[in-house]
């Protein structure tokens, strides 16, 4: 069953992947009809004869096709009202919307796509600008029910929003749902990902960091022009300057680090007759080579103020782990033998390292363990550990998560991205063992991971090399967590090569690589806001087992006393079931009963503040 679900959608990303990557351009010459289905697909149903629709049209931008679309549908929809069996005052209400949805159309202040990297809806925009339906809603004095769409389900279309106040609303205005499903328009990228700096690089980069001095950034690969400025391998980028770094090796960097004002670049470089470096330090005015025993340096980190190596190196002095010695300007050996390490972080005040390295004794310090001061230790005392080599680790707060590669066991996808919090209770696998989540397809078959996590306003992105799809929306290697349907990977592009290195500053993400789309090899998002705000009390929430047969277990971290806990749960076309359950402090336990196999939306509830929204499967 895994092998023909995966088979099934290998072959519908290069179908789908192919339409993201081939959206009809605004620009493009074409039938407007064609157009109008690219901005909303409801006109695939509600255009009865298309006449003027035939005729070619283009756009100098998407804000004048979005207009053009609602310009046509409040026409249409103004000529049908006479034919629609309405009380006066719906009729009423009904033109007055109307002539709202004209202002609103020709003064073409449009929400801003700022997160995903396909055409999807924004009720409002981070910026506070509401979709056509939700500048209706707040026209007619219902912004408390356009608030809780922002707030609940902000990306979502009409048709998927269970919302009672909402086919209410739409009725009492003389309008029906489908009627708002054909308004309401999906918004495009607003340019997700351009070239850092205007032209980037003219190859492949490898690492970015950034300068905690002033913000710069620092970066390091095969290129020998950025920005126009002839450079070999490494740069300086302000916002107004790039600046050439002497001469860099232009192969081989794999991590970096500012410490104590100069800049360490970790990797495996060719030096002079025929020797093999591990290590690049900039003084501030030339690059030295350096070296940690024999073999690559993978990760650079910062402890406690001292400087860490991990990596490959191994001889009879070094054991893939060492620490610079300020004092005498050489590299010491730092703990007892592990294996190939690949990411180091610092997590409630100890260090942690994680690779390819596995442990007998005990078994749970296998691919990541912790120093408590004196010997290594595991990082759980309970609960689940880690399956498979890690990439990546990303620290925030109490949370830590993991990243590394996806591997099948016992024809389930394992790890791949994990989070701890509660050591007692293990690890957390946040992609399912039915995961949408693949090989490239064509790329390779075997392989697949994250190497890179950032975490920005509860957002958790991830990088590596990886083909994710759900809901028939494709991507490769990146992306962001989504805790839906019990997790998956939310595309943020379709790279066609893996990304190599991510990073997160001043609000946006970065990604380096070998990739030449969607641009070339550097490249950078726009400033990244929340799709939905996370500000929610119940914000620590699990759902399990999901998909589920006979009942769904929600659980959430802290007790809620004196709340009066409900219980919404919707199916697919917004309809409000009776269902039963019941509730504790901590928990609430959905029963199945006569509910057929397939997806549901819930919402938590205290009274009639929403403490928690998301999805679930029946079987």
């Amino acid at each position: 069953m895994k092998l023909s679900l995966h088979t099934l959608l290998v072959g519908l990303f290069f179908l789908c992947s192919t339409q993201l990557l081939q959206a009809l351009h605004p620009a493009y010459y074409a039938p407007l009809h064609d157009h109008l289905v690219e901005v909303n697909q409801e006109w695939l149903h509600q255009a009865e004869s298309l006449g003027e629709l035939a005729l070619p049209a283009s756009f100098a931008n998407d804000t004048e096709r979005i207009q053009r679309h609602l310009w046509w549908v409040e026409k249409i929809l103004r000529e049908r009202t006479a034919e629609l069996s309405l009380s006066p005052e719906q009729r009423q209400q009904r033109l007055a919307l109307l002539d709202a949805l004209r202002l609103y159309q020709e003064a073409g202040n449009f929400p801003q796509n700022t997160r995903h990297s396909y055409r999807i809806p924004y009720f409002i925009d981070t910026y506070g600008t509401p979709c056509a339906v939700g500048q209706l809603l707040i026209t007619s004095g219902f912004e408390e029910v356009a608030e809780r769409v922002r707030a609940e389900m902000n990306n979502a279309y009409v048709r998927e929003i269970p919302f009672g106040e909402l086919p209410a609303w739409a009725e009492a205005h003389g309008f029906s749902l489908a009627e708002l499903a054909w308004i309401q328009p999906g918004y495009p990228p607003s340019t997700l990902w351009k070239a850092v700096g205007g032209t980037g690089a003219n190859a492949p980069a490898d690492v970015i960091i950034e300068d905690p001095a002033d913000g710069s950034l620092l970066i390091f690969g095969a290129f020998t022009q950025f920005n126009g400025v002839a450079c070999h391998g490494a740069v300086r980028v302000s916002e107004s300057t790039t600046t050439a770094l002497d001469t860099f090796p232009l192969s081989g960097a794999k991590t970096a680090v500012v410490y104590q004002g100069d800049i360490w670049v970790g990797g495996s470089f060719p030096g002079q007759m025929g020797n093999i470096y591990n290590l690049m330090r900039w003084d501030g005015s030339k690059w030295e080579q350096n070296y940690v025993g024999f073999g690559a340096v993978n990760c650079l980190h910062i402890h406690n103020g001292e400087l860490y190596a991990g990596g490959d190196f191994l001889s009879s002095i070094y054991d893939n782990l060492a620490k610079y010695d300020t004092t005498s300007g050489w590299w010491a050996p730092f703990g007892s033998y592990l294996g190939s390490i690949d990411a180091i972080c610092s997590y409630q005040n100890e260090l942690v390292v994680g690779g390819s390295f596995v442990t007998n004794n005990p078994s749970q310090m296998s691919y990541i363990s912790r120093w408590d001061g004196s010997q290594w230790q595991p990082l759980q005392t309970g609960g689940d550990t880690l399956d498979a080599p890690v990439k990546a680790l990303f620290a925030d707060g109490q949370k830590l998560y993991a990243g590394g590669e996806i591997a099948n066991r016992d024809g389930g996808d394992h790890f791949g991205l994990a989070r701890l919090e509660v050591a007692s209770q293990g690890w957390d696998y946040l992609l399912p063992s039915y995961s949408t989540v693949f090989p490239i397809p064509s790329v390779d078959t075997t392989s697949f991971y994250i190497s890179d996590i950032e975490v920005f306003e509860s957002q958790v992105y991830v990088s590596g090399s990886f083909f994710t799809s759900f809901s028939l929306i494709e991507g490769t290697n990146f992306g962001v967590y989504d805790s839906s349907f019990g997790g998956f990977i939310d595309p943020m592009g379709v790279f066609n090569r893996p990304v190599a290195d991510m990073l997160m500053s001043n609000k946006k993400l970065y990604a380096t690589g070998d990739f030449t789309f969607p641009m070339g090899y550097v490249v950078e998002t726009s400033d990244l806001a929340s799709g939905l705000p996370n500000d929610l009390p119940f914000d620590k929430l699990t759902i399990f087992p999901n998909p589920a047969q006979d009942f769904v277990q929600l659980r959430w971290e802290l007790p809620s006393p004196g709340m009066n806990i409900q219980l919404d749960v919707y199916d697919i076309s917004g309809r409000k079931l009776p269902v039963r359950y019941e509730a504790g402090l901590r928990s609430i336990r959905l029963f199945r009963d006569q509910l057929p196999a397939g997806a549901y939306a819930f919402v938590l509830r205290d009274g009639e503040k929403a403490l928690n929204r998301g999805r679930f499967i029946f079987r």
